[in-house]
């Protein structure tokens, strides 16, 4: 790895701005602890809550998070372009930008012509290979990404899980949250966890923990971040998260741990299609669009490729006579964030 990237995974373990769309929270016990902030840092807890936008922040009170923020820092960060769940949470775990780790989503491969959706490609060093490298362990609890670079079903060392909601959290809201919180918590004692059917101990506390949870981003696609049911499933977010800060705590480790809780994009209330325009003002200049969904080729005789995620954004692709200097913008160097 190159030294800027290994300065943004360090950013990342830190809490500065990364890749990740609503914020990042290190450390904190809950405001009722008599704990002040960690006097070193020997294990990381990442909790990645799908679309938890900045929007999303104060739509229900969450005691929990507000006394991760006093004790902590809180910040709006910038996300991958495009904002797709892959991409940005392949450089949370990488530190990279998509140029680097080569994941994006619903563009059109020009050397295949055909339309790529989302997909775990990864062509970068993720921060689970990279503890590893240097003789740590880790656990990924459903963080996804990572499986596979860096975390494996079955590996005490370098464990990944992917837990489904408990028995007793069935039908409530934040259930799946609720379920990997338990797992992560016994992982931090050292107790057997599942992992695709094994029964595995890791052989001490890992020194990086992710937690995934997707629940806000299934119920804002589903029903819009302004659903009745996302308050309650705030709130119970929320709930399990103390129990997380408590668990820690309890487990001895609060004075050597740091929490970090990111998001990997919020949520748009935005419900009309932009293609429809798209289309009108191509067509409108003599040329020929053409709308091509993921795994589908466009024909041969279009001028303009147009992909699409959903409703909010499009991509365009330019080809044959809509390729000429005339219609195009001149090459620029490719921008990148800042952090």
């Amino acid at each position: 790895m190159g030294h800027a990237e290994a300065t943004t995974r360090r950013e990342i373990l830190a809490g500065a701005a990364i890749a990740a769309g609503a914020m990042m929270i290190p450390v904190a016990p809950a405001r009722a602890d008599p704990f002040s902030r960690p006097t070193r840092v020997d294990h990381v807890i990442l909790i990645d809550w799908d679309a938890f936008g900045g929007d999303l922040l104060g739509l229900v009170p969450m005691p929990n998070l507000d006394a991760l923020v006093d004790r902590g820092s809180l910040s709006l960060a910038y996300s991958t372009y495009n904002t797709y769940s892959n991409s940005a949470r392949a450089s949370m775990s990488t530190g990279a930008h998509p140029e680097v780790h080569d994941n994006v989503g619903f563009y059109l491969d020009r050397t295949r012509n055909i339309v790529v959706g989302q997909n775990r490609d990864l062509r970068a060093e993720t921060i689970n290979q990279a503890l590893a490298a240097a003789g740590h362990t880790t656990a990924s609890v459903g963080w996804y990404m990572v499986q596979n670079f860096g975390a494996a079903y079955g590996d005490p060392e370098q464990l990944y899980v992917q837990p489904g909601v408990s028995e007793q959290y069935r039908g409530r809201p934040g259930g799946a949250f609720a379920t990997r919180v338990d797992v992560a918590l016994d992982i931090l004692n050292r107790r057997p966890v599942n992992s695709a059917g094994q029964s595995v101990t890791v052989p001490r506390t890992p020194s990086f923990i992710a937690i995934y949870a997707g629940e806000i981003d299934a119920l804002g696609h589903a029903e819009g971040p302004a659903s009745p049911s996302m308050p309650p499933l705030l709130a119970a977010y929320d709930d399990h998260l103390g129990r997380l800060v408590r668990g820690v705590r309890d487990a001895g480790l609060v004075d050597r741990t740091a929490l970090i809780l990111t998001a990997d994009h919020g949520l748009s209330v935005w419900t009309t299609s932009v293609m429809p325009a798209l289309v009108e003002a191509i067509s409108s200049r003599g040329l020929r669009p053409e709308v091509v969904a993921v795994g589908r080729r466009p024909a041969a005789d279009s001028d303009v490729i147009l992909t699409s995620n959903g409703v909010r954004m499009s991509n365009v692709y330019l080809r044959g006579r809509a390729a000429g200097e005339t219609c195009v913008a001149p090459r620029t160097k490719r921008p990148r964030w800042s952090s």
